[in-house]
C-alpha cells in the first residue's frame, strides 16, 4: 500500500507582504495525520503552491503531475488504454485536507474522479466523507456519486472564480472597514462568534454553501442557518440569506 499526502495552496499575493499562504500550507498536514492515524515517515508528502483553477497553468503544478503519474501512470497510459482497459488498478491511498485542493475545474475535477474510480485509487479528505465507490454500489448509487462529484466540482470552480473576480476589484480600507470602489462594505454582514468580520475566503465559502444547500437539498432558511452555524461558527441573518438566495446582492 502506497500512501500519498498532497498539500496545496494558491500562490501568495505578491502585494500582501505576508506568509499567510505558506502557513496555511503547513497547517494542512497535522489534521490529516491525526484524522487518519498516519505517520509522516510512512507517507509520500507532496507540497506545492499553485492554482487548481487556471488550467492554463497546470503545467506549473509539478507535484500534482507527479500524482497523475503515481496514481494513473499518466506518462504511460493513453486514451485508447482507458477505453480498452489496458491498465492495472493501483494500491494507492491519496490524502488531502479538502478534495478541492486537487482541482477547481468542473471538467477536470470530474475527470480526475473517473480516473480514481477506474484505477481504484482511494481518496481521503479531512473535510469530506465517503469519497470512494464500493463494489456493492448499485447503478443508482453510482449515478449519485457522479452527480455529487459534478456538483462539488461546480462549487469549487465557482468559488475560485468568485475569488478571482473579487481580487480584481479596487478596494480601500477605512479604519477597520474595507470598501469597494463603489463604497460597498467588503464581505459585510457576517460576523463570527467573537463579533469580528469573517474573511473574504470564509465569506465566499459560506455563500456557496448556502446556495448549494438550498438548490440541491431544498433546506428551509432555518435549517440552512443552523447548518452554517454548525460548520462555520457564523449565524447569518434571514435578511442576508434572502439576499444571497433571491437577488444575489450579498
Amino acid at each position: 500500500m502506497q500512501r500519498i499526502i498532497y498539500l496545496r495552496v494558491s500562490k501568495a499575493d505578491p502585494k500582501s507582504g505576508t506568509e499567510r499562504e505558506q502557513q496555511d500550507l503547513e497547517a494542512q498536514l497535522p489534521p490529516i495525520l491525526k484524522k487518519f492515524n498516519l505517520k509522516e515517515k510512512d507517507c509520500i508528502i507532496l507540497k506545492e503552491k499553485g492554482s487548481a483553477y487556471d488550467i492554463d497553468k497546470i503545467r506549473n503544478r509539478t507535484e500534482f503531475i507527479e500524482i497523475l503519474k503515481f496514481c494513473f501512470k499518466a506518462d504511460k497510459t493513453s486514451i485508447l488504454d482507458l477505453w480498452l482497459k489496458n491498465y492495472e488498478p493501483q494500491d494507492i491511498e491519496l490524502y488531502v485536507f479538502d478534495s478541492n485542493r486537487l482541482m477547481r475545474n468542473i471538467e477536470f475535477g470530474v475527470f480526475f474522479s473517473l480516473l480514481r474510480y477506474w484505477f481504484r485509487v482511494k481518496l481521503f479528505s479531512c473535510n469530506q466523507e465517503n469519497l470512494n465507490p464500493l463494489e456493492s454500489d448499485t447503478i443508482g448509487i453510482k449515478m449519485s456519486r457522479y452527480l455529487m462529484q459534478t456538483i462539488d466540482s461546480y462549487l469549487a470552480e465557482g468559488y475560485s472564480k468568485n475569488i478571482s473576480d473579487a481580487v480584481k476589484k479596487t478596494v480601500t480600507r477605512i479604519g477597520d472597514v474595507t470598501v469597494s470602489s463603489q463604497g460597498n462594505q467588503w464581505a459585510g454582514g457576517l460576523l463570527n462568534q467573537e463579533g469580528k468580520k469573517v474573511s473574504l475566503k470564509t465569506y465566499e465559502q459560506i455563500r456557496n454553501k448556502v446556495r448549494y444547500l438550498r438548490s440541491y437539498f431544498h433546506y428551509s432558511y432555518e435549517e440552512i442557518i443552523n447548518k452554517i452555524e454548525e460548520e462555520f461558527k457564523v449565524r447569518p441573518s434571514m435578511g442576508w440569506l434572502s439576499g444571497v438566495l433571491n437577488n444575489g446582492t450579498k
